[in-house]
């Protein structure tokens, strides 16, 4: 596996990791801070995984967006939430904030059997 700014921490800041209370997080970007990379617009990190929503109406997410204070001001971090690569549900966060979105939802109640459930952030121009 190549390393880059989304993989270079695996384990650490990065991926899978521990929390404090003894719970994990999947961390996409950096939980560490301090760390810098050169990214430009349309860079992303990405978790998927093949999910039978049978009988579900809506898949849900919980995340915290914080984002440096050096991103340029045309620029902002959007999370989302797929099925089957169309995005169903976002939030933006820009330069400096930090955002909690507690209830990033997708509505699957018209769907069926399996499907390919994602969680993406990706640097855009805003």
């Amino acid at each position: 596996m190549e390393l880059d700014a989304f993989r270079s921490h695996l384990g650490e800041g990065q991926g899978r990791v521990a929390t404090a209370d003894g719970e994990h997080a999947f961390v996409l970007g950096d939980a560490t801070g301090g760390s810098r990379a050169e990214l430009t617009e349309g860079d992303f990190a990405e978790v998927a995984q093949d999910v039978d929503v049978t009988g579900a109406d809506v898949v849900r997410v919980w995340l915290r967006l914080r984002v440096p204070d050096d991103v340029p001001p045309d620029l902002a971090w959007v999370a989302s939430i797929t099925v089957d690569g169309r995005v169903v549900g976002h939030g933006t966060a820009r330069a400096g904030s930090t955002r909690d979105l507690t209830d990033l939802i997708g509505n699957v109640s018209k769907l069926a059997g399996t499907h390919r459930i994602a969680v993406r952030l990706e640097l855009v121009r805003v």
